[in-house]
């Protein structure tokens, strides 16, 4: 296992590798990229060169400083260098010991809507568990965690269902069937005081299409730790998609009237307490795994599909390509798109296969989401 402590500066100094054309150090435990570009530099000759799985290739300015210091490189990582690849920007020295991993999720589609009920939020949200990154979770300060971290849990409140949203009965069980329906996951975790160290997406209404902003959780290198980011790119990582049913804190403008009135009458200033939301309902809706793998520089992210089926179980399957450039349209009208039936839509699960820029709207639960690593940064 080569690490930064091996001496590639003979590379240089023996002088028996001046005509080297190709050189593969992936997967092993390079740290300092400054210092092996130090040395591999004055190898002119060389025109394939692979540092990717190595600590050194996660860091936010890999291909930047790759670039600058061996601008004769036609290949990286076995990727063909383009002309706008080679627009590079000054590199400052944090940029080469930092990294970051970025989740997003392209989508989720297929979701029955959610119940109609006054009084509450009812949301939609993805979690992550990092187990190597945790340790972000467990240290952060209590006043800049995740938004659970202060929610209370509460009493049973009872909300009204629109007649039109009525739910067809079971006839053997006599209940309501619904995804929506089952035992509330909060209530435990309150009870058993169990520590959440996931990392969570911003909570979005119920639509169609549920769409998540393209970075919608950036998890940073703890004590700039490239190795610990390299390692969780080699590791499974388990997927919740949640459903949460919420009552929001009441605004201070919303305060009792007549204890607003009453309190005025006196002359006395009061600030009215913001009461904390409270959470009436959680309701894991998927739970799945993805294989992570290296990131090619080139790439933005790896991207896994998932859908409510038993080629997806227990783990989203891998795809080549972009699932966020897919176009979804509703109907079958579309003359420029042919129905695909659930075989088509389900992809082989021994296979990576790319995916096609159109398609319909799938018609079970669906997820697509992806992995990646931060590559841009600030030029000023």
């Amino acid at each position: 296992m080569i690490s930064s402590e091996s001496n590639f500066v003979r590379l240089e100094k023996c002088g028996k590798f001046n005509t080297l054309r190709t050189l593969d150090l992936s997967d092993n435990d390079i740290y300092n990229l400054k210092d092996v570009l130090e040395a591999l530099k004055s190898l002119k000759m060389l025109s394939g060169l692979s540092l990717e799985g190595n600590p050194c290739a996660t860091c936010i300015a890999y291909k930047d400083a790759v670039l600058l210091a061996m601008p004769h490189l036609i290949y990286l990582d076995n990727t063909q260098i383009l002309d706008e690849d080679r627009r590079t920007n000054p590199i400052f020295e944090k940029y080469l010991n930092s990294a970051a991993l970025i989740f997003t999720c392209h989508r989720i589609m297929g979701l029955p809507p959610t119940p109609k009920l006054a009084g509450v939020t009812q949301t939609i949200h993805v979690e992550i568990n990092l187990p190597l990154l945790e340790k972000i979770i467990l240290e952060s300060p209590a006043e800049v965690r995740k938004e659970d971290s202060n929610i209370q849990p509460s009493k049973k409140v009872e909300t009204k269902k629109s007649k039109t949203d009525q739910k067809p009965k079971d006839s053997k069980k006599g209940k309501d069937i619904s995804i929506y329906d089952a035992e509330d996951e909060y209530k435990t975790e309150v009870k058993l005081n169990l520590k959440d160290t996931s990392f969570k997406t911003e909570r979005m209404p119920w639509d169609k299409i549920i769409t998540f902003p393209e970075e919608a959780i950036v998890v940073e290198s703890p004590e700039n730790n490239l190795t610990m980011i390299r390692d969780t790119f080699r590791s499974t990582v388990n997927v919740k998609i949640v459903y949460l049913k919420i009552q929001l804190p009441e605004k201070s403008g919303n305060a009792d009237s007549k204890d607003k009135k009453r309190k005025n009458s006196k002359n006395i200033t009061v600030e009215f307490e913001k009461s904390e939301e409270k959470i009436l309902q959680k309701v894991t809706l998927a739970n799945f795994y993805c294989d992570l793998h290296n990131v090619n520089w080139s790439d933005k992210t790896i991207d896994f599909y998932w859908a409510d089926h038993n080629k997806c179980t227990p783990k989203a399957i891998p795809i080549e390509g972009s699932l966020r450039a897919i176009n979804y349209v509703e109907g079958k009208d579309k003359k420029d798109i042919k129905p695909m039936k659930t075989q088509e839509v389900i992809p082989n699960a021994q296979e990576v296969q790319a995916v096609p820029s159109k398609q319909f709207l799938p018609n079970i639960f669906t997820c697509q989401i992806g992995f990646g690593l931060k590559r841009s940064f600030p030029v000023s």
